[in-house]
């Protein structure tokens, strides 16, 4: 955003509604505050409209202490003023400030009722959402829609369209909320009958069904669902290309590209283009795409070519392209640790590490990673206690680390602290849970942990797993249930499952199931 001079600002009060609009619309907080300082320098300081704005601009970047002595600095804040005050505190998910000042207004119009039911709706509080519903004196469209998408984001869909046909004002933001409510929660027949009803469709509309589909990868329905879309806007054709790049088809994904005049492409649409090709490892088509982007690259265009060389072990390119990056961000210094670590070259990412101005969560996992892949188990733990957020990748690092090292008491208690914290494990984590359970001999502990992983986790077990719920069979000496789980894989066994069963076959002396397991694993090599 340019910034105006003092002087134009002094005579154009048109300026100073854009210049603020604009900061709120980029959510940049370092851009709202150089707008609402260019403000304090002229005669517009005290005009009521622009501090409303700004009181909603701050809202808008996050920062609620700055709306708040924009609040205070107003003589006379009206009833707009306070309802634009309580909105900041409440879509940032200050609920209990927003409901002290929503106590403290000397008059509730309906846009601060509305104003806190739209808040409460954002953060999924059906119940209080609901109750003040019911209190509020009159409902007007805005109040429907809040309630509606209330009960909609949190899948409960019977009760959000017994609103809707309750609500006395419906407009298409609503019957959008609805549509939208039915394609997160993977209801897309119900979706395409209500969209057939909706009396008109917009842009916001057509890209719900789309991207529902696409996410389902339905993609011949998506592609049905783009063709129908009569202005196709950006954001529908990225959803498009997105889905095709997910699915390992980047020449669909280039047709779509292909469609978008030039002008229209936005960064993101270049970075999706790039990610089809890098994922598909066709890194000289990457390559193409990475040098005829227009407008200037971001983080994420650096890391993803980055990235894509290191996976494909050209760290000499990885390495230039890193050090030619204009603005290093976080996520680019992430990229270039990550590239050495998982090409072994341990030394240079700690190197990299060391020089980084600053470091996320990321960044220590990658470092946490590291260490625990070279069996350095003390490190590996001293980093993993320093960490003050840990997330799933830290966990199940530190879980491989105990569980590689042969210390399985420690990979187990420290899969109930993760239990416990309350971050949910993924199907990595699992792995290292059964190869604890395996080398401990915990033969029921292994097998209640792998069907926990469907029943409760709702994570579908890989050949990874059942590999190593036969691993644990066989030590056990469970040879015929072992077999029987090969047999029942929903997945084509592979060599290590069979090879497995082999193994223990062999040990226990079990000639015939020994032979039958060395025939299956000799048409698996041949083929």
């Amino acid at each position: 955003m340019r910034l105006l001079s003092t002087e134009s600002l002094q005579s154009s009060r048109s300026a100073l509604l854009a210049l603020v609009k604009s900061a709120g619309q980029s959510r940049d907080l370092a851009q709202a505050r150089r707008a609402h300082h260019q403000i304090l320098d002229t005669d517009c300081r005290n005009d009521p409209y622009l501090a409303n704005l700004l009181v909603e601009m701050y809202g808008k970047c996050g920062s609620v202490g700055d709306a708040r002595s924009v609040f205070d600095s107003m003589p006379a804040p009206n009833s707009f003023s306070w309802a634009l005050l309580q909105s900041a505190y409440a879509h940032n998910g200050h609920l209990h400030a927003a409901r002290e000042i929503f106590a403290q207004m000397p008059e509730r119009g309906i846009v601060c009722w509305n104003s806190l039911l739209a808040g409460l709706a954002h953060h999924g509080d059906v119940r209080e959402s609901n109750e003040l519903f019911t209190k509020m004196p009159q409902h007007d469209r805005f109040s429907w829609k809040a309630m509606i998408a209330a009960f909609s984001q949190n899948g409960l869909l019977e009760s959000a369209k017994l609103c809707f046909d309750a609500a006395l004002e419906r407009d298409l933001a609503s019957w959008t909320v609805i549509l939208q409510g039915f394609t997160r929660n993977g209801c897309l027949d119900h979706a395409r009958e209500f969209l057939e009803k909706m009396p008109l469709w917009d842009g916001v509309s057509w890209t719900a069904l789309l991207q529902a589909f696409a996410q389902d990868g339905h993609l011949d329905q998506a592609m049905h669902v783009y063709s129908l879309i009569p202005e196709k806007d950006i954001v529908a054709s990225t959803i498009m290309m997105q889905s095709y790049a997910h699915h390992g088809r980047p020449d669909a994904a280039k047709r779509i590209f292909d469609g978008i005049l030039r002008d229209k492409r936005s960064i993101v649409t270049w970075n999706v283009m790039l990610g089809a090709y890098t994922q598909s490892g066709k890194l000289e088509l990457a390559k193409e795409i990475f040098d005829q982007i227009p407008v200037e690259k971001d983080s994420a265009t650096w890391s993803t070519m980055i990235q894509a060389y290191a996976q494909s072990g050209y760290m000499t390119r990885a390495k230039n392209l890193f050090d030619f990056s204009p603005r290093k961000s976080v996520m680019t210094w992430n990229s270039m640790v990550t590239a050495f670590f998982i090409n072994g070259l341990f030394d240079q990412g700690r190197e990299v590490f060391s020089k980084m101005p600053m470091q996320d969560t990321i960044s220590w996992n990658a470092l946490l990673a590291a260490n625990a892949q070279n069996g350095n188990l003390e490190t590996t733990r001293m980093i993993f206690d320093g960490l003050c957020d840990k997330n799933v990748v830290s966990f199940t690092s530190m879980i491989q680390a105990y569980a590689q090292g042969g210390h399985h008491k420690e990979a187990l208690e420290l899969f109930y602290a993760m239990l416990l914290a309350g971050v949910r494990p993924n199907e990595i984590t699992y792995v290292g849970v059964l190869s604890g359970c395996n080398h401990a001999g915990l033969v029921d502990a292994g097998r209640d942990h792998f069907l926990s992983m469907q029943a409760d986790e709702g994570i579908d077990p890989v050949v990874e797993h059942y590999c190593c719920m036969v691993d644990i069979l066989g030590r056990a000496r469970r040879l015929a249930d072992a077999e029987e789980l090969i047999n029942s894989m929903p997945l084509e066994p592979d060599v290590v499952a069979w090879k497995s069963l082999l193994s223990a076959c062999k040990t226990h002396g079990d000639v015939d199931r020994g032979a039958r397991a060395a025939r299956f694993l000799c048409e698996l090599e041949a083929g």
